[in-house]
């Protein structure tokens, strides 16, 4: 894929993601879902991007396994700045508020961050910022990030059960 149709899906994608955390959604559905489907979207552009004969450099590589480190760390907060909690209908809802959207922007200037100063500092330059391994990684890097974010938000819920199971005994 080329930078354009990688940028205007990653904004789909994030705005799609920004519209789900915002909203109360059930936690009936599996939570590893979303990120399952983007993980694989995200290896499919990567393997596509590495078979292509592009030159992928050390740095860019530690830029990309940091990166994906930043976004398991950073998806600890954001899961917690959630409300889990059961609707008036009964079913167990999650629902993020602003914070969770000023973690989201965080979690993406971090990815950018990394992506131009990492290889950087290991001699290769300034990178064009978001086209090479970086941008083609990126699914992987949301997925790692919503798969995180899901994994906390699970011990909540469970969590949540065993706070409110014991109270009603």
């Amino acid at each position: 894929m080329n930078i354009a149709s990688t940028a205007v899906i990653t904004v789909l994608v994030v705005v799609f993601i920004l519209y789900r955390q915002t909203r109360e959604q059930p936690l009936k559905d599996n939570l590893f879902k979303l990120p399952l489907i983007i993980g694989i979207i995200g290896v499919f552009e990567t393997a596509q991007y590495l078979g292509g004969g592009h030159h992928v450099t050390v740095g860019a590589t530690v830029a990309v396994l940091v990166g994906f480190v930043v976004a398991a760390i950073l998806a600890v907060p954001r899961a917690h700045s959630m409300q889990v909690y059961r609707n008036p209908a009964g079913v167990m809802v999650r629902k993020g508020g602003a914070l969770t959207i000023v973690l989201w922007v965080v979690a993406i200037a971090a990815h950018v961050a990394i992506s131009l100063v990492v290889p950087a500092f290991f001699g290769d330059g300034i990178q064009h910022g978001m086209g090479g391994l970086d941008g083609a990684s990126i699914m992987i890097y949301l997925a790692i990030s919503l798969g995180a974010q899901a994994a906390v938000t699970s011990g909540k819920v469970a969590e949540h059960h065993r706070t409110h199971s014991a109270a009603t005994r």
